[in-house]
């Protein structure tokens, strides 16, 4: 084992986490994508909704030569964003539940999906992804939410609902739109306000972190969705589903531009730094030399 080789990865995504610093620069370059490609259309399924709405924004506006199709159930809504979006938007009604109204829209564009999946204090994914794929040790992942009667909620409905209604998407959905508003209305009061942190431990004692955090959940994700799209359009992945972390994912080379890309409007964002320059105020003493 080499002396820096790996022993500990921590991830840990606090929706109400309190940052310090100045909000992010985001002049962020318009992407100039191929000519055979720079017109081409992208399908948002669920284009009305806040992380489809929000996708769309982050896509016009990184690249503006992209023909936007909105799609969802609201045409009211879809024509709002289309006003709001341009002339290279249009909006298409679409039901995901309907099997010939998903393959007309899907037969004719390139979907990006934006469904939301929710967790809640568990082991995530990527700590099987990153164990396997970056072959890292030891790894655990956590995911917490506020206020915390969302979490009592959440863990009351699993244990009083039946496995059965859990199961069934048509039920859960009828409960999403009955508490909805709730959540809605409690989100306008607390704020969305999204933190994620990973911590890398080495074997050698020395340790490094990322941080990135924003104001505002639905607009973060559709960050985060338009960069993988872009990335898709650009030939940085290949098709199929993949775990970032995969090299089938997004290639090594096109991380950077991707993380810079999905960083827009982040109050915080910080790339490999050690853990005591996030955590304190450092104060240079001259000749790049802090404490």
């Amino acid at each position: 084992m080499a002396p820096a080789s790996l022993l500990h990865l921590k991830t840990a995504a606090v929706a109400f986490a309190s940052v310090k610093g100045a909000e992010h620069d985001n002049n962020v370059s318009r992407v100039q994508l191929p000519e055979k490609i720079r017109n081409s259309r992208v399908l948002v399924l669920g284009g009305t909704g806040r992380v489809g709405g929000s996708t769309a924004t982050a896509l016009s506006k990184l690249c503006p030569d992209l023909r936007i199709v909105l799609s969802g159930r609201n045409r009211e809504k879809g024509a709002a964003m289309v006003v709001t979006l341009g002339k290279n938007s249009e909006f298409v009604e679409v039901n995901i539940d309907n099997k010939d109204s998903l393959e007309a829209a899907l037969s004719v564009q390139k979907p990006v999906k934006t469904q939301e999946n929710c967790s809640n204090f568990m082991n995530l994914p990527e700590v099987r992804s990153a164990h396997e794929v970056l072959e890292v040790p030891t790894v655990s992942a956590r995911f917490g939410t506020a206020p915390f009667f969302w979490i009592w909620g959440m863990e009351a409905m699993t244990k009083l609902l039946p496995v059965e209604f859990l199961r069934d998407r048509s039920k859960v959905q009828q409960l999403v739109q009955l508490f909805d508003p709730l959540v809605r209305t409690v989100d306008g009061i607390a704020g969305e306000r999204v933190s994620m942190r990973v911590d890398l431990e080495c074997s050698d004692g020395r340790s490094t972190l990322a941080l990135f955090s924003h104001r505002r959940l639905s607009v973060s994700v559709g960050n985060g969705i338009a960069a993988f799209a872009l990335a898709i359009r650009e030939g940085s992945t290949r098709p199929g589903v993949w775990f970032p972390e995969e090299p089938e994912g997004i290639a090594i080379e096109a991380r950077e531009v991707l993380l810079k890309r999905a960083s827009q409007g982040t109050i915080n964002f910080v790339m490999n730094k050690p853990p005591w320059m996030v955590e304190t105020d450092p104060k240079e003493l001259g000749l790049g030399i802090y404490v």
